[in-house]
């Protein structure tokens, strides 16, 4: 669990903006918390990595990566 932005990975924190790191630490903090490890193990994933997939699929779906390589909110 994330309990500051300054506890992201560092690609996390080096990449996107801080409403996407916002977003990204409630969804992997909250499917951490919530996630049974056999909800995890059903999708072939140990827990964190199960969070991990998570977080960056409501980034993904919030968020894009330009040609120029900067995440941007999709609008």
């Amino acid at each position: 669990m994330y309990s500051s932005f300054k506890d992201l990975p560092e690609g996390i924190k080096a990449n996107l903006p801080k409403k996407a790191q916002k977003l990204y630490m409630g969804v992997f903090n909250d499917t951490w918390e919530n996630c049974s490890k056999k909800e995890a193990d059903d999708c072939g994933y140990s827990r964190y990595k199960f969070a991990h997939v998570k977080a960056w699929s409501a980034v993904k779906q919030k968020f894009e990566r330009s040609g120029d390589s900067i995440w941007r909110e999709i609008r």
